[in-house]
């Protein structure tokens, strides 16, 4: 459609089609048609990306997969799903903004809520993980409306941080169900007394993706929201009312993440059998508390200065 419309293929060609119907050099009226075209754009990266209401395959697949399927879907094929949200909505319709603006803040506040509200119920470790991604997706989509440099910045280091947050989890999740202990979550009761490296890296896995300081889910977290929160005080005031949203769905997630965490130092082992985890597992393990808790928390500065310079080159 958008073909057919523009003439050409390429993001600088529509981006050139746009801004010229923007400015009144381009005459006529095709709002219907580029809203259909994006809402048809924003259905198949919002499947890729896991966002409501394309979210309903995520929990089955997470639970399903071989556990490394599973990492490289929750990590890397969700990143690469955004870089190509962020390349059409930020840069290549940018002159049409106001026509998807609106949307994109309805499903970032949905996916953070029926995320974040599903995970709560959940008795298995992926489904739950599940859900927290698609909650995560929609912290990240906030940037989108914002439409501010900081904002984006903020959404690419935390889809970089959540890359790490994810994959260790799963990691985490693999060992352990490799070890026999299976996928549910009372599997996590008095995991600490089993392996205390495996139980610390998931509650820093968990901690982080919840946006607990000192932890590196908590500096892209805020860069995120304050780069939004400097469009809403900027004049677009109902995107206060987002960052307000996504703050409330942060301290939602602390339910369950921290049932994980109780169950893992609070309880005891469900059986007394002896277990071995991998040793790849543990040095994963070790890094991933490595990169979370010290390496990107001291060096957030020169991580964001990165952020800024793929923001600038995903809007050139």
């Amino acid at each position: 459609m958008l073909y057919a419309l523009t003439g050409s293929i390429t993001f600088e060609g529509m981006r050139s089609f746009f801004t010229g119907l923007n400015n009144g050099v381009v005459s006529g009226n095709f709002d219907e048609v580029i809203f259909i075209s994006s809402l048809f754009i924003l259905a198949g990266l919002g499947f890729k990306i896991a966002v409501v209401p394309f979210h309903a395959w995520a929990p089955d697949v997470y639970q399903g997969a071989p556990t490394p399927v599973t990492t490289l879907l929750a990590a890397g094929s969700k990143a690469m799903g955004f870089v190509a949200l962020f390349r059409v909505f930020l840069f290549t319709m940018e002159a049409v903004s106001d026509e998807w603006r609106l949307i994109l803040g309805i499903v970032a506040l949905a996916s953070m809520t029926i995320g974040n509200l599903a995970a709560i119920t959940q008795d298995d470790i992926g489904r739950m993980l599940a859900y927290s991604s698609i909650a995560q997706a929609g912290y990240i989509l906030i940037a989108v409306p914002a439409l501010t440099d900081d904002a984006v910045s903020g959404a690419i280091a935390h889809t970089m941080v959540h890359a790490f947050m994810k994959g260790g989890a799963f990691v985490i999740v693999a060992g352990v169900g490799a070890a026999g202990l299976g996928y549910s979550l009372d599997s996590y009761k008095g995991l600490a007394a089993r392996s205390q490296l495996l139980a610390l890296s998931m509650t820093v896995c968990l901690l982080s993706l919840v946006g607990i300081p000192p932890f590196a889910g908590f500096i892209s977290k805020f860069l995120l929201f304050y780069g939004a929160l400097q469009a809403g005080l900027s004049g677009d005031t109902w995107i206060i009312a987002l960052v307000i949203a996504g703050v409330l769905n942060s301290a939602l997630s602390l339910y369950y993440y921290l049932k994980v965490i109780r169950f893992m130092y609070l309880y005891d082992a469900v059986d007394s059998k002896d277990i071995e985890f991998s040793n790849a597992v543990r040095y994963i393990s070790f890094l991933t508390v490595l990169f979370l808790a010290i390496i990107l928390p001291l060096f957030w500065q020169s991580l964001f200065e990165i952020c800024k310079e793929a923001t600038v080159a995903l809007m050139a």
